[in-house]
């Protein structure tokens, strides 16, 4: 199996203030075409958890957007396997709208105990039948290295230059099936801490790293910081890092 084409129809709970679709629900849709393209090979999540005591994990991952689809369209997210670096399983995704691409992302995932959180080899991955171990095709956007520890001290305050400072609780909404902050909920993070305000402002493309988790009732600190037209964004769980993102802002 070469790829996995998932058809969805937006309506309304996929749709922001712009009538056009959330930021976050990019990662929603990698998120949903990934474990079906697993289940299509026969490892759905229950199956990869209580057979063989692993589950994938979103570390990081880059976004480019040419249009963000709007209400009532009919999109196809397609998705398919970029081979393994290191301990990492590369998965690449394009959103289309008929003949039109609107979305593309690359993105890397880990293997996960999901009891410990401790990394599993990629070498103990059952690799189904019509799976290749190598690549079904390239990584749509480059997955560039980010730096975390730039926008907090030592201390955890805000270093200067930091335009936004604030604080996000964890509430049991946020959870997913892991018991974590879901993903995407992250991206939704990028819009409310946005500096001044993200009405009027919109994404041509992000880059997120998934450093560590947040659980039910934890606080995240968030500092942003723009520069020209990117802004940079960093949250941490007390002192222990928990992402590092940037996005690029069209007006």
């Amino acid at each position: 199996m070469e790829s996995y084409i998932l058809p969805v129809h937006l309506t309304s709970f996929d749709i922001g203030a712009t009538r056009k679709m959330k930021y976050s629900m990019i990662l929603r849709l990698l998120q949903e075409a990934a474990g079906r393209h697993l289940e299509e090979l026969g490892l759905s999540y229950s199956v990869l958890r209580e057979q063989y005591g692993m589950v994938f994990l979103l570390v990081e991952a880059a976004v480019r957007i040419h249009r963000l689809p709007a209400y009532g369209e009919t999109v196809d997210a397609e998705t398919w396997f970029c081979g393994v670096e290191g301990v990492k399983f590369g998965r690449g995704l394009r959103i289309c709208s008929g003949d039109e691409l609107c979305i593309e992302l690359g993105s890397h995932w880990v293997l996960v105990d999901p009891d410990t959180h401790r990394i599993v080899r990629p070498s103990k991955f059952p690799v189904p039948e019509g799976m290749q171990t190598t690549s079904d095709g390239p990584m749509p956007v480059p997955l560039e290295k980010q730096r975390s520890g730039l926008l907090f001290s030592s201390e955890g305050e805000p270093v200067p230059g930091v335009c936004r400072a604030g604080k996000r609780v964890v509430r049991y909404s946020d959870l997913d099936s892991n018991g974590h902050v879901n993903n995407a909920v992250y991206v939704d993070m990028l819009c409310d801490f946005f500096p001044d305000g993200f009405s009027g402002h919109a994404f041509s493309g992000f880059k997120i790293d998934f450093l560590g988790e947040a659980k039910e009732q934890e606080t995240i600190g968030i500092r942003a910081r723009r520069q020209g037209n990117t802004v940079f964004f960093e949250g941490q769980v007390e002192t222990r890092p928990c992402f590092v993102a940037s996005a690029t802002v069209v007006e």
